[in-house]
């Protein structure tokens, strides 16, 4: 499921603002209150690979009887956190928590990886180098579908009308069918491994 994440970034980031106009704007919601949540939700979003690799790196450890050094990690970048959560507020406001987090996360990710590669016991298999690319390049190919889309729905999304929601639920749609097209196209994935990793994340599995 983790290699959906890139392709869930890239749609999250072009539709996060039509999800909170769908899903707040109400009452004194309004439409500024509802951008200001989107920019927070897209600095959350730049930190979203770093929170999966977290989750791939950490058992690297555990599996070596080694809970000291993630620990170590992650309380630096708590710290981190508090620290660039200080400062990024004086002239990003909330934006700058949000991002302060993903920061925090990139650092947690990036110091995960730099020990194990220290210790020799990191490595890239030649599945994911051919792969990888190929995945971003679906990726961004989605994205391009549906920002273009946007230019056409986008106003026509302007609250919690029927409307509205069945043309967030449109995008949402385009862009998951567009992903799964491409990486066909790409040779990112097989249908099959689709399936199963859709099948994995209903159920919880990482």
């Amino acid at each position: 499921m983790s290699m959906l994440r890139i392709s869930q970034n890239s749609l999250h980031d072009c539709t996060c603002v039509y999800i909170s106009i769908v899903l707040f704007k109400h009452g004194a919601f309004d439409s500024a209150a509802a951008t200001a949540t989107a920019d927070a939700l897209r600095a959350f979003a730049t930190g979203l690979p770093a929170y999966v690799l977290v989750k791939i790196l950490a058992p690297g450890f555990f599996a070596r009887e080694d809970t000291t050094t993630p620990v170590i990690i992650g309380a630096a970048a708590m710290i981190l956190n508090v620290a660039l959560s200080l400062w990024l507020i004086t002239f990003m406001d909330h934006v700058g928590i949000a991002l302060a987090t993903s920061l925090s996360s990139w650092f947690n990710a990036a110091a995960l990886w730099f020990f194990l590669k220290k210790r020799n016991q990191f490595s890239i298999d030649h599945r994911l180098q051919i792969r990888l690319p190929k995945i971003v390049m679906a990726s961004i190919i989605m994205g391009g579908i549906v920002w273009l889309v946007l230019n056409y729905v986008g106003p026509h999304i302007t609250g919690q009308s029927l409307k509205s929601i069945l043309y967030l639920a449109l995008l949402i749609v385009l862009g998951t069918v567009s992903y799964g097209f491409f990486a066909q196209i790409t040779g990112a994935s097989s249908v099959g491994e689709l399936k199963s990793l859709l099948r994995r994340g209903s159920t919880g599995k990482q």
